[in-house]
């Protein structure tokens, strides 16, 4: 590109083709178009070319993969490589100013901050989890005993489906639990879980009053999910799991 060499193309007879040191075979015989790039290649070809190889400009390799037995290259030239560079010198620059670094800092200070972004978060999950164990232990003295069977009703609001799954495992771990829980977001949805030890089959409960929340869901004897839309009848739903639950224990 930089030393500009002439880019030819001139209308060739079919003879003329045998003197040529052609890189491949035209798929055409008649008006036979060949493009000759200086001391370097000779190409049928009716496709568009430049006068000099200069005029490509900038070459910019974007990316690369290999493929089974070659390689793929994603690339850009000319005003694009320019305009493609212009971009991501700004978006450096911005990342510098606002990381109070210079340009060639940013990519080890953006490392850094991941680092340290993965270890707040190693310490935020210990934390959650400690907080959510201690949560557990407060529920489970709330529970509703049952003939040893104990039940655990809880309802909340704007709070992460994650939360409920976490104290319903901390809690059925250990026996003869059963945990009622239920959150209101944009809608309601419901999670009902019990110990190893219980016959009592989750997902036959939650389908026998998820309609009463105009919802749906399902889940095995052990755990069962689902949500609805109808919030303000939740506590029904609720109620009536309970009563459910009660009357079932009982007539073992």
């Amino acid at each position: 590109v930089y030393d500009n060499i002439p880019v030819k193309a001139n209308i060739v007879e079919a003879d003329t083709l045998k003197t040529l040191p052609l890189r491949k075979l035209p798929k055409v015989s008649t008006n036979i178009r060949v493009v000759e790039v200086q001391d370097t290649d000779f190409s049928p070809c009716g496709g568009t070319h430049v006068n000099l190889t200069g005029e490509i400009g900038i070459i910019k390799v974007k990316r690369w993969e290999k493929l089974k037995s070659s390689y793929k290259f994603e690339f850009v030239c000319g005003t694009r490589a320019l305009k493609d560079y212009r971009a991501k010198n700004t978006a450096i620059n911005n990342l510098a100013s606002t990381m109070s670094a210079r340009d060639y800092e940013v990519e080890n200070y953006f490392n850094k901050l991941i680092e340290d972004y993965k270890a707040l978060q190693k310490d935020f999950s210990a934390a959650r989890q400690a907080l959510l164990s201690n949560e557990s232990e407060k529920l489970m003295n709330t529970a509703l005993t049952i003939q040893n069977i104990k039940i655990v009703s809880m309802v909340f609001k704007d709070r992460d489906i994650s939360d409920l799954k976490i104290l319903a495992q901390n809690i059925i771990k250990h026996n003869s639990y059963i945990v009622l829980s239920a959150v209101i977001n944009q809608s309601a949805q419901i999670l009902f879980s019990c110990s190893d030890d219980l016959s009592i089959n989750m997902g036959t409960l939650l389908k026998s009053v998820i309609h009463v929340i105009d919802g749906k869901g399902g889940g095995n004897a052990k755990s069962a999910q689902g949500g609805g839309s109808n919030t303000e009848a939740l506590d029904l739903l609720m109620s009536k799991a309970e009563q459910l639950l009660v009357a079932q224990i009982n007539n073992k």
